[in-house]
């Protein structure tokens, strides 16, 4: 599908499937597909995604996908995916009912059972941000994986629709 996009395709909330197999996550043809059509993939921040440790929502772990995936198809097709919610770092039953209805669907394997489900909220922008400098990422690259990569992807998408209802 993305091959026959003229204009920015994006994925928005997953992680790299080199980094974490886990069926929720993109593969490399995938996240290349998706940066050919100068679109953003945004990582997700739901601790089973991203790591073998169900609870594990840290900037480090959060930063193997967003590097990789930097080092596949460059900075320009990064951007963050996080769900805008507070820390669910606690049991809840939203949380909980999710979880059963995907380890049902999709198996124990890829949705262990845990007490509570982890998703890193906004809190981890600035250790996210701390990792990126300290990995040499300059201020430049920050913002645009910060917004800038997604602004421009929108930008794009405007544009096509102003001619579309022009025309």
């Amino acid at each position: 599908m993305s091959r026959r996009l003229r204009s920015p395709n994006w994925s928005p909330t997953h992680g790299a499937w080199a980094v974490r197999k886990h069926d929720r996550n993109i593969k490399d043809d995938q996240i290349k597909a998706c940066a050919h059509t100068g679109g953003v993939v945004g990582l997700n921040g739901v601790a089973p995604f991203l790591s073998e440790d169900s609870y594990d929502i840290s900037a480090p772990t959060l930063f193997q996908h967003l590097d990789y995936i930097v080092e596949l198809v460059g900075l320009e097709h990064v951007g963050l995916g996080l769900d805008y919610v507070p820390e669910q770092n606690e049991p809840n039953d939203f949380g909980m009912k999710l979880l059963a209805e995907m380890a049902r669907r999709y198996g124990a394997d890829q949705y262990p059972p845990v007490d509570r489900l982890a998703v890193a909220g906004p809190s981890v922008t600035t250790p996210l941000i701390e990792e990126m400098i300290g990995h040499g990422y300059t201020d430049q690259h920050i913002r645009a994986i910060l917004g800038e990569n997604w602004m421009r992807v929108f930008a794009v998408r405007l544009v096509t629709v102003r001619r579309r209802r022009e025309s």
